[in-house]
């Protein structure tokens, strides 16, 4: 797959736990339409060259659709990028939103990871990382991130929370800051001391 796929499907994704990094790419097959949750990933004509596809999985209500449709999105981007390389190369890309919670969804995901039908991404915490790699769920990230020079524009930092035994198995998107608001005349009431 071309340096602009990976990137742009990859850094959509919050801390994305990626289940076939750098791994061969299936059996090609030429796709004409599939409709994929309310996002239509088109290739308008056959190609003579490799057809990728993508399952993304990310636990998303409602305000947290993107996190699967960005990558959805990315797909036709993707196909025309390599329309305008000339490369017959095409990608499509299926996501599922699901918003059964978390508990339900990491079980869907270990019960298809033992089964051999996991995605190739998911959508996870960092908690998840060392469990799932060393149940073999996962696969390093190391090799791709050396691969593509785009992910020098991730904060150095932000990478510690998607590492375990040296490795870096998760790709993060953003620091997920929650800010605190409160209240100075609230918490004196209810006895706090407040510094000015």
């Amino acid at each position: 797959m071309s340096k602009k796929l990976l990137s742009i499907l990859s850094l959509m994704i919050i801390f994305s736990v990626v289940v076939a990094a750098c791994g061969t790419p299936a059996e090609p097959e030429t796709v004409v339409e599939k409709v994929v949750e309310t996002v239509e990933v088109q290739v308008e004509k056959e190609v003579a060259g490799e057809v990728f596809n993508i399952e993304v999985w990310a636990e998303a209500n409602d305000v947290e659709h993107w996190r699967a449709d960005a990558p959805m999105k990315a797909g036709p981007l993707v196909n025309a990028m390599y329309e305008a390389e000339g490369s017959a190369a095409r990608v499509t890309v299926d996501g599922l939103n699901d918003d059964a919670g978390w508990a339900d969804y990491k079980k869907k995901f270990t019960l298809a990871a033992d089964a051999g039908e996991a995605p190739h991404i998911v959508l996870s915490g960092h908690e998840d990382v060392p469990v799932w790699a060393n149940a073999g769920y996962i696969e390093s990230f190391d090799k791709c991130r050396e691969m593509y020079p785009e992910y020098d524009d991730v904060i150095e930092s932000l990478w510690n929370s998607g590492t375990w035994q040296g490795q870096v198995w998760a790709v993060p998107q953003d620091t997920e800051a929650r800010p605190m608001f409160f209240n100075k005349t609230k918490l004196k009431e209810l006895g706090c001391t407040v510094k000015a």
